[in-house]
């Protein structure tokens, strides 16, 4: 599966998310995937629905299942009438300090030209090459305990509550 997946071009991020999906799938129906049923995947979306996942999870492991499916296995009509769950009309999380200050952009004007990047604003250990996403979520996790905030947040959360407050 994982070879199929990147011959389609699938990010590695992608591929990893539906691999662990099809491994949970294969371990609830514990048989060999390639005699699974509509109905085994129907119980394994019944249940992931009924272990409180959320509605885009279980879409999430519809998408790795139907890959496994029609991609894999090429037994497309074993899925193709399983049906998705209605998307969430959850209320995003925001943030009230997103935009970006006076004071933060005149720090960044400091660093700037103190540091002078040359190809990232924020380099990562080696200079020609950037910050990894876990590295920025982990400075932010520890910018928001400095900064004493309880609301849970994410870089996710912040670049959502940035565009909220930009169209406001």
């Amino acid at each position: 599966m994982e070879e199929q997946l990147k011959l389609k071009g699938y990010s590695s991020k992608t591929r990893n998310t539906y691999i662990k999906h099809i491994k949970r799938f294969s371990s609830f129906i514990d048989k060999e995937l390639d005699s699974v049923s509509e109905q085994d995947i129907r119980k394994y979306m019944l249940f992931l629905l009924d272990q409180k996942n959320s509605h885009s999870y279980v879409n999430q492991a519809i998408s790795a299942v139907k890959f496994l499916c029609n991609g894999v296995l090429n037994q497309g009509s074993v899925i193709d009438s399983i049906p998705r769950p209605k998307k969430e009309n959850k209320l995003p999380n925001v943030h009230s300090y997103t935009l970006l200050s006076e004071i933060a952009l005149n720090e960044l004007r400091k660093y700037y030209s103190l540091y002078k990047p040359e190809k990232w604003l924020f380099p990562g250990q080696n200079k020609t090459e950037f910050f990894t996403e876990r590295t920025v979520e982990r400075v932010f996790e520890k910018a928001c305990l400095a900064a004493k905030i309880n609301k849970r947040a994410s870089v996710h959360t912040l670049r959502h509550s940035f565009a909220t407050h930009k169209t406001l």
